[in-house]
């Protein structure tokens, strides 16, 4: 068995080669997009390659490694897409020229909104919503512009996906709706990297007193920030009774700089903004002291921060539009619609326990070790 991992530079890359290699030992090459000199310590790993995925020279350097390790014989190839983007698929698409193999998709969630926000087939800000002829004409430029702009681009995704073998993650809804707008035969893995391991069923976290609003995860302009800040203003929210935290450390600068302002002119007694990253275990119990949360994304975004939190009790509103609103209802967990059931100060108090047991016993129970093994150890077909 040979794994062919083609990925970015990102946090989890540890984590999935540790977990990889428990299931499949000494069978994953990671590809890892940039340059050495971007990360020194990393292209020294063994079994790390740390290469521009976008130099075509580099397509036949993992032609020739490929070549090197078949030596004769037959052997089953996978390559994993972590990501899809133009890149790695115009990569992959020319090992089919010389190569066999299954071809597996880890899907992040902004690798398919953003392909279909390009095209105008799915709409992700507030601000785009609507049919005035402002909105009608600025949808239009986008989808010109995505079409000359990004035409082989786009092509080569659209030749990837229709030769995909599996499509891996662990929100089913993101398939169907990639299945609504792709012509694929790919099928559907239950996969997740298993990042957040046992902090999800730690109880220390679930009893931890509960005391602060949370308004998203990030800084991230699909947030839609200011639709939710907007809300919680109208419920004039009282300090000393409540206090407001929003994540600004990472994200759109533009947007984190919107955001910043508005809190500082609207919720001066109460609002307190998260610039700086903070250590992991630090975060981790800021979370779960979070009582209510609400996120404005329009699509499925913040995953592992939603799922943590619910873990721990907190009461969770989503966007009617984002397909986790749907995910968790199929599950039997209670969030709440930010569109129906957020209209005064009294929908700002803590989830009632019962409810919270309720949904941390579903959620851990979706998401338990046992299915985390499950997934790894049925991946490979």
């Amino acid at each position: 068995m040979l794994n062919i991992h083609l990925c970015d530079n990102e946090k989890f890359i540890d984590v999935a080669f540790q977990k990889f290699e428990t299931f499949y030992p000494n069978s994953n090459y990671f590809f890892i997009h940039g340059k050495k000199s971007f990360d020194s310590e990393l292209s020294k790993k063994e079994r790390y390659s740390v290469i521009d995925l976008r130099d075509k020279s580099n397509s036949r350097y993992i032609q020739k490694f490929i070549f090197s390790k078949l030596s004769g014989k037959k052997v089953n190839i996978n390559i994993f897409i972590h990501y899809l983007d133009p890149k790695k698929a115009n990569l992959v698409n020319s090992l089919t020229k010389e190569f066999e193999f299954k071809l597996y998709w880890i899907f992040y969630g902004s690798d398919l909104y953003t392909i279909l926000y390009n095209k105008g087939l799915y709409e992700l800000y507030d601000n785009d919503l609507g049919a005035s002829l402002k909105q009608t004409l600025k949808k239009e430029k986008r989808k010109i512009y995505n079409f000359f702009s990004r035409y082989s681009g786009n092509k080569a995704i659209q030749k990837t996906i229709s030769s995909l073998d599996f499509f891996c993650f662990w929100n089913e809804l993101d398939f169907k709706l990639l299945q609504s707008n792709f012509d694929t035969d790919a099928r559907f893995k239950f996969f997740r990297y298993g990042i957040i391991g046992q902090e999800l069923f730690d109880e220390k976290y679930f009893f931890s007193e509960k005391e602060f609003l949370l308004v998203n995860h990030s800084g991230s302009k699909s947030g839609n920030h200011l639709r939710v800040l907007k809300k919680l203003r109208d419920l004039r929210i009282h300090k000393g009774k409540h206090r407001l935290y929003v994540p600004l450390s990472y994200g759109d600068q533009e947007n984190i700089n919107i955001t910043h302002s508005f809190c500082l002119k609207n919720f001066q007694d109460v609002y307190t903004p998260l610039l700086e990253f903070c250590p992991k275990e630090d975060y981790y119990w800021f979370l779960s002291k979070v009582k209510v949360a609400f996120f404005g994304h329009r699509r499925q975004e913040g995953g592992g921060n939603i799922n943590f939190l619910l873990s721990t009790g907190c009461k969770v509103y989503l966007r009617e539009s984002s397909n986790l609103f749907e995910f968790y209802r199929n599950l039997g967990i209670k969030v709440f619609s930010f569109e129906k059931e957020l209209s005064n100060e009294g929908d700002l108090e803590i989830l009632d326990q019962s409810t919270q047991f309720i949904n941390r016993e579903r959620l851990l129970d979706f998401f338990s070790d046992k299915n985390l093994v499950q997934s790894y150890s049925e991946l490979i077909e």
